[in-house]
């Protein structure tokens, strides 16, 4: 897993935001990280957001989540990359709690706004008079092995494994406390011993 600063992206993140050439994709665009460190994100989301299809969107924020060894504790750090753009949220969570992360989010974003910390954005203006909530879309990666991957018995059957877990365990999107229909799941190759130089000649 390849981990890449914030604060490199930062400025095309921003402009990609303010790019009207490419239709947005959402007006509040969230993605779960596994680093709890504030500048860090894993570099497939920001393919996930910049490759093919850039994804525009009003802000960008990414969320992780760490569970504590106090069962019932819940806060939260709120870093803010790039103002009213880029956000990284770290939730400190207890073992005991069912986490419900959208609430949450909603909350935080709602105390923000009132505060005039944030600026919301609407896809269409006119929802703003009725007091609609943003447009917000969350992004899931889930890896699959690549087909440029080389692998061993050992690793295939170790991964054969891992996606029968993975189909029987619980359920992610509910164990994040999602809406699914505010979801999106996305699938990011993984690559292990990966064979790039290919003997392919041409005939003349």
């Amino acid at each position: 897993m390849e981990f890449v600063s914030l604060k490199e992206y930062k400025s095309i993140l921003s402009e990609l935001s303010e790019d009207k050439t490419v239709n947005k994709y959402s007006t509040l665009l969230f993605y779960f990280t596994k680093s709890n460190k504030k500048n860090k994100i894993e570099k497939n989301i920001i393919n996930s957001i910049l490759s093919r299809r850039p994804k525009r969107a009003d802000m960008y924020w990414f969320v992780n989540i760490v569970r504590t060894n106090q069962p019932y504790t819940l806060n939260y750090e709120l870093i803010e990359i790039e103002p009213k753009k880029i956000y990284k949220i770290i939730f400190h969570i207890g073992f005991r709690i069912q986490p419900k992360t959208e609430l949450y989010i909603k909350k935080i974003i709602h105390e923000l706004y009132l505060s005039g910390e944030l600026e919301l954005k609407y896809l269409q203006p006119n929802l703003k008079k009725y007091n609609i909530d943003p447009d917000m879309k969350f992004i899931l990666l889930q890896k699959f092995p690549s087909i440029e991957s080389s692998l061993t018995l050992q690793e295939l059957f170790t991964l054969k494994c891992y996606a029968l877990i993975k189909k029987i365990e619980y359920n992610i999107v509910k164990s994040f406390g999602l809406e699914k229909n505010d979801v999106i799941i996305e699938q990011v190759p993984l690559y292990l011993h990966s064979k790039n130089k290919i003997e392919l000649h041409r005939i003349k």
